[in-house]
């Protein structure tokens, strides 16, 4: 397989000060996947390009890499807003998420008894309905 140093190397360098830190504002991103435009990092930059140079078809790689970039300009104030939006929907998703987890688990001794009552003899073990085929 090819090195890619160089392209790593150069990709790399043009996040420094752009990079994803949990607690920054967004950055946004040229190219992240071959398919989307733009969009936000999700994890520092260092592992996309690890990602992209060990799973990646090799004639992709320097590709992606030479395309993959922060954007520096502005965002749209449209976009902007919306992605502050998002977030608090997602801040309010796991909220959500949150409290069905409790909830859940809170019923869990009751639903399986329903379970029981109205699928007598179902392999189900909590896990798979196929036991015998789990690991």
């Amino acid at each position: 397989m090819p090195n890619f140093a160089k392209e790593m190397k150069a990709c790399l360098a043009r996040f420094e000060g752009h990079d994803y830190e949990p607690d920054g504002p967004p950055v946004f991103v040229w190219h992240v996947h071959h398919d989307t435009f733009t969009e936000p990092l999700t994890k520092p930059i260092a592992e996309r390009v690890k990602s992209i140079v060990e799973s990646k078809p090799s004639y992709e790689i320097e590709t992606r890499l030479r395309w993959l970039a922060p954007v520096i300009g502005p965002l749209p104030s449209e976009l902007d807003k919306a992605w502050v939006e998002l977030v608090k929907a997602w801040a309010e998703m796991d909220k959500a998420l949150a409290e069905w987890d409790k909830a859940w688990t809170e019923c869990q001794a009751e639903l399986e008894a329903l379970h029981a009552q109205e699928h007598p003899g179902c392999p189900w073990n909590g896990k798979t309905l196929f036991p015998d085929d789990a690991d």
